[in-house]
Order: C-alpha cells, then sequence, then structure tokens
C-alpha cells in the first residue's frame, strides 16, 4: 500500500469518529440508587443545625455589638408614657421583625442553592451521609435548578418571609387594612404548612423517592455507592448534639453577661425614681388613698 493510499484511509477514518462536540459523557449520577426518606431525614436535621447555629452567632455578634443600646432604648421606650412613645417602639418591633424575616429567607436559600448548585451538589447534612443532588436524568444541578428547588422547597418560609415584610407596615399604618391582610395570611400559612408536612411523606410513596419539591424542579437525591451510612448516622446524630448543645452554652453566656451588665444601671435608676415617690397614702393593694386619723 503506498503512502498516499494510508494517509486518504486514515483521513477517511478519522472523519467518520464523531467530533467532540458530538460525544456525550454519561450523566454523573445515572448509576446511583436514589435515596429513601429516613437517610434524608438526617441530613436534613444536620442542614437544620447549621443554620440554627449561624442564626445563634449571628444574634450573639448583634446582642455582643449593640446589645446594651438596643435594650435600653426598649426599656426607655417602655417607660414613658403617651402614645408617640409606643408608636416608636412598635416602629422599632416592625423594623427588627421585618429585618429578621429577610435574613431567615435569604440565609436558608444562600445556603440551600450555594450548596447544591455547587460542584458538590449537595448540602454539608447530604456530604455527611453520602448524598447527592441531581437532575431527573442524572446530571448535577445548576444554580438556577437549585433555585428553584430550593424555592419549592422552603415555600412556607419564603412565603412567610415574603407575607411578614408586607403585613407589618400595614399594621402600623392602617390597622383594619393589615388586619385583613392578616386573617388571609394565616390561612395561607395554614395551607401551606400542610403542603410542609406533605411533601417530605412522598418521598416513601414515589418511585424515585421524590418528594413534591423534587417532582416540581425535576430533581431526584441519590446515594454514592459503597458509603457505610449507619457509621455516619452515628457521627451526623453526635455532631448535630454538639451544635445545638453549644450554640444554647453560647446563647445563654452572652444573654447573661449582658443582663449582668444592664441590671446594676436599670436597678439605680428604678431606685433613683422611687425616692422620688411618695408611698404613705397609697394603699398598696388597691392604690386608693388611706383614709387619715
Amino acid at each position: 500500500m503506498s503512502h498516499e493510499e494510508d494517509r486518504e484511509q486514515t483521513s477517511s477514518q478519522v472523519s467518520a469518529l464523531p467530533s467532540q462536540s458530538e460525544v456525550r459523557e454519561e450523566p454523573v449520577y445515572t448509576r446511583w440508587p436514589t435515596c429513601g426518606f429516613w437517610w434524608r431525614a438526617v441530613a436534613h436535621s444536620f442542614d437544620t443545625a447549621v443554620i440554627s447555629t449561624i442564626t445563634s452567632v449571628g444574634f450573639l455578634l448583634f446582642l455582643f455589638m449593640f446589645g446594651e443600646s438596643f435594650f435600653q432604648e426598649i426599656i426607655t421606650q417602655a417607660q414613658n408614657s403617651g402614645g408617640e412613645a409606643e408608636n416608636n417602639l412598635s416602629g422599632m418591633q416592625v423594623a427588627f421583625s421585618t429585618l429578621g424575616s429577610f435574613l431567615s429567607v435569604a440565609l436558608l436559600l444562600l445556603y440551600g442553592v450555594g450548596s447544591e448548585g455547587s460542584s458538590r451538589s449537595a448540602t454539608p447534612g447530604k456530604l455527611l451521609m453520602g448524598l447527592r443532588v441531581a437532575t431527573e436524568d442524572g446530571q448535577p444541578l445548576l444554580y438556577s435548578d437549585a433555585f428553584v428547588r430550593n424555592l419549592y422547597k422552603h415555600l412556607l418560609l419564603v412565603v412567610g418571609g415574603v407575607l411578614g415584610l408586607v403585613i407589618a407596615p400595614l399594621s402600623l399604618s392602617s390597622p383594619l387594612l393589615g388586619g385583613i391582610v392578616a386573617i388571609v395570611t394565616a390561612i395561607a400559612l395554614i395551607l401551606l404548612f400542610i403542603y410542609t408536612i406533605i411533601d417530605p411523606l412522598l418521598a416513601v410513596f414515589s418511585s424515585k423517592n421524590q418528594t413534591l419539591h423534587d417532582r416540581w424542579s425535576y430533581s431526584i437525591v441519590v446515594k454514592k455507592p459503597g458509603v457505610n451510612r449507619w457509621l455516619r448516622l452515628l457521627l451526623t446524630l453526635f455532631a448535630i448534639f454538639l451544635l445545638f448543645a453549644g450554640q444554647a452554652t453560647l446563647v445563654t453566656a452572652i444573654a447573661f453577661s449582658q443582663l449582668q451588665n444592664l441590671t446594676p444601671k436599670y436597678m439605680e435608676q428604678f431606685e433613683m425614681n422611687a425616692e422620688g415617690m411618695d408611698f404613705s397614702d397609697t394603699d398598696p393593694f388597691g392604690g386608693a388613698p388611706l383614709p387619715r386619723g
């Protein structure tokens, strides 16, 4: 065979091969079995503990930096009399309630979307239990997929937080309108609460172990083969205990130290106010003046 014929045969073979763009890799998680309800419940419990710890640490930082001035403002407003002081106090409560609702929703979405949309395709709890989240055809989730999935997953808290942002200002500006919206919101939250209970239980009856938010977001949760999950279960439960015990200890310690700093100041202020009051003519049980003579 001549060199020219050899070249022609080689070039024909190369042209017959599919191009790199035409070659499609097998989906990453196609051969992984889907995960049932209980392993997912353990992973979710760990994620809840992590989110709770983050929230507690944020509260501690706020208490440590602004605790004294915050409680001083509340006590000062409560000691004042008149409608203006009550409105100021209500406005401050509304502001903190609105901020708390927004931060809670943002933290949940950031935690879930950032974890499941990353290259690891799992939250820390799922990683501990050897689980991954994938699309129904076995591909890793994109961040857009993870956002939709977590939106459906935390639908109660998301809708509740958004409605809280609406109700709080309305109740302060128009009590009647705020009351009507609050009633409608209560009905909506009851329905969403029922959805929150039914959602994970559907994984028990689904052939692919899909919850309702899995179906709506076209996703599945799969198990990594060759993982000893019973050993990981013990480690995860111990980690959950440590997280809750640690945050309870920190919250108690910081709150107690702040109260210790505040109590002497306001006890002194209370004693100074009490010294200027005359209780000699007052009945301690009813407050009515006592008869003289």
